[in-house]
C-alpha cells in the first residue's frame, strides 16, 4: 500500500495479499480498485496465483507456464 502513495504511474505488487485474512484482503483491493480503477494515466502489475483476485483486480490477465506467457484474456 505504501507503493502508492506519491501518485507512481506503475507499481509493481507481487502476490500482494498473501496471507492476509479476509477482510484485510477485500480491503486490499477496494483501495488498488480505487486508485487504478479507469485511470489511463497509471497502471498496476500483479502477480497472483489466485484466479479470483486476478478476476476482481485486473483488466487484462496473462497466464504464464514455465515462464512463458500462454494466453491473455482481455475484459
Amino acid at each position: 500500500m505504501m507503493s502508492m502513495l506519491g501518485g507512481p504511474r506503475v507499481v509493481l505488487m507481487d502476490e500482494p495479499s498473501t496471507g492476509m485474512d479476509p477482510v484485510s484482503r477485500r480491503f486490499l483491493w477496494d483501495t488498488v480498485q480505487a486508485v487504478f480503477n479507469g485511470s489511463s494515466r497509471r497502471c498496476c502489475l500483479l502477480t497472483t496465483h489466485h484466479m479470483e483476485e486476478a478476476d476482481v483486480l485486473c483488466s487484462r490477465v496473462a497466464i504464464m507456464v514455465n515462464g512463458q506467457i500462454k494466453s491473455v484474456f482481455s475484459d
